[in-house]
């Protein structure tokens, strides 16, 4: 391609797989990643891959092939962060393939590679892979499906159809019908962007469908006989009030309505009222580095759709057009949103703003260059000031190691930044910088915060004493999931046992936070206090606790208690 220097691109893949490498040992994060790795565990050691359970109850959230895939890592390779993770950053790999590979297709090789550069540096993709969630497997399976149509639409090779699909049917036994609309947004905009219409309407599209529905079969079957043939059963649903009680549950027209679409009908009780712009600064975030540029390059690529309709012009690639913006209005329409639903547009953004970054290098006038190099140089800023803050006010102590790849890292990218040649400046500098703020923040910033999720300590003091699960009761309104899966247990609630039998026999182990031992005390419990542990929810961080001056203020305790 002759695009970067060689070192420079072996460099950047070299500080790719460290970032990577260095999330795969960050301890699996409260709530929604420990949950999935409870989940997961109970899976392998229950048996019940088709019916899923939540300690013992019945489960009713999420589609499972994020659970199969935990397991199937979790049996092939024990109980780690790393094995929790691992199917997750494979599936990320390959949707980086699958971003080049289309960029490729629509563009050539160039735009491609650049366009994978810009996903696999993106903010997004390195949190998704620290803090594992569905969206991580479902925006790698979405670009995997669109790039494998195209490619059935370009060469009409009956195996591009069939891949198609079955990234299709994965991307729905991920997120449900999320992952069958978003590719039919994306290559529903190709064809009328190339006035193909033809294409709208092949019998083909059928097929696919119904291949589909045979792969969905497995999941729909649990589904059927966990839910729609049990009325009779009253699950335990959760809502923005806690777990309310439901019978009469259809386990199929939850997944494939009441997740979803409910969420925008007002049939879904989950609402947080977080208004029809909430994605606007969310992708300001969520795609940096390139998120200005990207904006920047949305807008051009809306005027540019806009003028040639009205020339009538033929072959216009509104694939990541159509790809990007349609399903953010979709998603802004829910009444219920949270940051990582837009990772899976993702590709479709770097893929656009790919293209228009080599535009501005190569084509554009130097008033549009000199403009997009300010946007990036802020960007470069931006990481510098945020390695200096973790390392001199968050968790100081930085080992002298990940000082040296910080400074290395950022003096590197400043020299491509000053002394590069015009895609050098953009584009490596960028990269660089940003890769190394990641690094920095994946061996550094998120091992420190760890320190204050203490469920596995306790675990791991709790194995030392060789305690069963019915000597063991929590009562602490944070850490039940990653508990549950660093414990294998299925938890016994300290309250309810005092509310039925009054108290506790003594040599039983209750981990409390400060509201629980209240409740013991209250309830004339007497006990040893074995240990003390730090406690904070990590993954909602405030200006007190990131203070290392004012995070004990923020910090709440956690004990580990043996009765008498």
């Amino acid at each position: 391609m002759g695009l970067f220097k060689r070192w420079a691109v072996n460099l950047i893949f070299i500080l790719t797989g460290l970032v990577y490498l260095l999330g795969l040992f960050v301890e699996i994060l409260e709530i929604d990643s420990a949950q999935y790795a409870a989940l997961s565990r109970e899976m392998v050691e229950g048996g019940s891959f088709l019916e899923v359970y939540q300690q013992g109850r019945d489960y009713l959230d999420k589609p499972p092939f994020l659970f199969w895939l935990n397991s199937a890592s979790f049996y092939l390779f024990g109980y780690a962060a790393w094995s929790f993770k691992l199917g997750s950053v494979l599936f990320s790999a390959v949707g980086v393939i699958a971003t080049y590979k289309l960029g490729n297709l629509l563009y050539n090789k160039r735009i491609g590679f650049v366009a994978a550069l810009m996903l696999m540096s993106s903010l997004a993709f390195v949190l998704m892979n620290n803090d594992v969630r569905t969206d991580t497997i479902l925006t790698s399976a979405v670009v995997i499906a669109v790039w494998k149509l195209t490619a059935y639409l370009y060469y009409k090779r009956k195996r591009d159809l069939i891949w198609g699909f079955i990234a299709i049917a994965i991307a729905m036994m991920t997120k449900g019908p999320l992952g069958l609309l978003i590719p039919l947004m994306a290559l529903g905009s190709y064809t009328i962007g190339r006035q193909k219409y033809k294409d709208l309407f092949r019998y083909q599209w059928v097929l696919g469908i119904l291949l589909v529905a045979v792969l969905l079969i497995p999941m729909s079957y649990g589904l059927y006989t966990q839910f729609d043939a049990h009325p009779e059963k009253v699950v335990y649903m959760p809502t923005p009030d806690g777990l309310v009680p439901q019978d009469s549950l259809s386990g199929l027209k939850f997944f494939y309505w009441d997740q979803s679409f409910g969420r925008i009908t007002g049939d879904n009780p989950w609402h947080n009222n977080a208004g029809p712009f909430f994605f606007v600064h969310t992708f300001l975030w969520s795609f940096f580095p390139w998120s200005l540029l990207a904006v920047w390059a949305f807008f051009w690529r809306v005027v540019g759709a806009i003028n040639s309709v009205l020339r009538r012009e033929k072959k216009q690639e509104w694939l990541t057009l159509g790809g990007f913006i349609l399903p953010i209005i979709a998603l802004s329409l829910s009444q219920y949103k949270l940051p990582h639903y837009i990772y899976v547009v993702l590709p479709f953004a770097a893929i656009f703003t790919s293209e228009f970054t080599l535009r501005i290098a190569y084509e554009k006038s130097k008033g549009w260059y000199n403009t997009a190099l300010v946007l990036q140089g802020l960007s470069i800023t931006v990481v510098t000031i945020i390695g200096l803050l973790i390392g001199f006010y968050v968790f100081p102590d930085v080992p002298w190691s990940l000082w040296l790849v910080f400074g290395t890292g950022m003096v590197v990218a400043l020299y491509f930044f000053f002394k590069g040649l015009n895609l050098d400046r953009l584009v490596l500098s960028s990269s660089i910088a940003a890769l190394t703020g990641y690094a920095f923040i994946n061996g550094h910033y998120f091992p420190n915060l760890t320190d204050y999720q203490p469920t596995d300590e306790v675990a791991k003091t709790l194995k030392g004493y060789d305690v069963s699960e019915d000597e063991f009761f929590i009562d602490s309104k944070r850490g039940r999931f990653s508990m549950a899966y660093f414990t294998g247990f299925i938890l016994n609630s300290a309250q309810e046992h005092v509310a039925e039998e009054g108290g506790f026999k003594s040599g039983v182990y209750i981990y409390v936070d400060e509201r629980g031992k209240r409740r013991l005390d209250e309830s004339g419990v007497e006990y040893t206090i074995l240990q003390m542990y730090p406690s904070y929810p990590v993954t909602m961080p405030t200006p007190e606790f990131l203070n290392n001056e004012t995070r004990k203020d923020a910090v709440e305790e956690t004990y580990l208690l043996l009765t008498e």
